[in-house]
């Protein structure tokens, strides 16, 4: 909390190809509505700005957080420069939904 940081997701050798786990990809990261429930493909599909955090919104997802794939097989969500930070505000368990941006309806 109060602390920049990124998102990033290491893909295994059996996940290269995966839905969403290929470059470019959008990240979303929503508020769970409760400890151990589940968000599925709908709800992030349909999720808007619930998170509070600052310099990420699920509109600006595309212009500063596109998956940018490093050389270790990681997806970092940043459009290839690490300025490109969110900070959250509140401490709370939240979802991280990602997307091949072909298909993420803020395309």
């Amino acid at each position: 909390v109060s602390v920049p940081g990124l998102v990033g997701l290491h893909r295994g050798n059996n996940d290269l190809d995966s839905l969403g786990l290929v470059a470019p990809s959008l990240v979303k990261l929503i508020l769970e509505p409760s400890a151990g429930s589940e968000v599925d493909d709908a709800q992030c599909r349909s999720a808007s700005d619930s998170l509070r955090v600052t310099g990420l919104t699920h509109s600006t997802s595309k212009t500063k957080h596109e998956g940018k794939v490093r050389g270790d097989n990681s997806i970092v969500f940043d459009k290839g420069n690490p300025a490109n930070t969110f900070t959250a505000s509140k401490a709370g368990i939240v979802a991280v939904c990602y997307c091949a941006a072909a298909n993420c309806p803020e395309t």
